[in-house]
């Protein structure tokens, strides 16, 4: 009987616990599913995107100097002699004379040179010194010239130097000379005699040459490796009527440190801009379009298609 009894009153109170946890014990409170963001394939279409070019800097051996000539000259060196010069022959007085007009060397011909220096032009010592690249602004792709640098100078050569000459007849100077026309029988008159002073060329001028080698250096050369192009690419463009995007975009750009705009706005020009050069470093692509890759890096619990 007392065992009886001990199983009736564990029964009792196996039944009240059932009872006490059937009308105390509460459900776990529901935790609602996270809103994952989706893109259906009529939002996804092809659009342009560049590559940047790749640039690549060496070391290059470059003509900065082009070989030329220099011109020197040594002038004339002149000296001076005297000559004589008889205006009236001797003779016996009574004589009868005819002039003659005679010409007398005073200057020895010779010439008077002048260089003219060679001339040069600056300009880059290498071929290439812009290439293509493409930038976002304004929300825009825009294509432009990407000027390489260091871009070396060159000095070239336009024109060599010259000689200027300019010839110097001789001098002359004319002196009325008389001449016996019949001698006379009185006593004998000297000769009139006049010193003339004549310049003379001692040295004529002379030109010297002296080459000037070409001159190279070794510099730093920035050269292209790979040409920008424009490649084909998946993007979201329905982003402008996606508000849900675009506040999600806005906000991981601002938690990137990639956006100080304001944190309220539309798909416009600034978010644009910065989200384009966002994508350019986490993608190395250039584009105002929002590619899909870029989308699920900004947004990860983006659903995107598949194909």
């Amino acid at each position: 009987m007392r065992i009886i009894g001990l199983v009736c009153s564990a029964a009792v109170l196996a039944g009240l616990g059932i009872w006490w946890m059937g009308n105390d014990a509460q459900p776990p409170e529901s935790v609602p599913e996270k809103v994952a963001f989706s893109v259906s394939p009529e939002e996804i279409c092809r659009v342009d995107a560049a590559k940047p070019p790749v640039l690549r800097t060496e070391k290059r051996e470059v003509v900065v100097a082009d070989a030329y000539k220099q011109l020197a000259v040594s002038p004339a060196e002149f000296g001076m002699v005297e000559a004589k010069v008889t205006l009236t022959p001797a003779h016996k007085q009574g004589a009868t004379f005819f002039t003659e007009p005679t010409r007398v060397i005073v200057a020895e011909p010779t010439r008077r040179l002048t260089v003219k220096p060679a001339q040069f032009l600056t300009v880059p010592a290498i071929d290439d010194t812009t290439t293509q690249n493409y930038r976002v602004e304004n929300g825009e792709l825009i294509d432009e010239e990407l000027t390489l640098s260091p871009i070396p100078e060159r000095q070239i050569v336009t024109k060599q130097a010259s000689i200027m000459s300019v010839r110097f007849t001789p001098g002359f100077k004319t002196f009325d000379v008389k001449e016996i026309d019949q001698d006379g029988d009185g006593p004998q008159v000297p000769a009139e005699i006049i010193i003339v002073e004549r310049r003379t060329v001692e040295v004529h001028p002379k030109v010297t040459t002296t080459e000037v080698a070409e001159r190279s250096e070794i510099r730093d050369v920035q050269i292209v490796a790979e040409n920008a192009e424009l490649v084909r690419k998946d993007a979201f463009c329905s982003i402008k009527s996606r508000e849900d995007f675009i506040s999600a975009i806005r906000s991981a750009l601002v938690g990137n440190g990639a956006f100080s705009g304001p944190v309220e706005g539309g798909w416009d020009s600034a978010l644009i801009d910065s989200m384009a050069a966002f994508q350019q470093q986490h993608t190395g692509y250039i584009s105002p379009a929002l590619l899909l890759e870029t989308l699920q890096a900004l947004v990860p619990e983006t659903e995107i298609p598949t194909s």
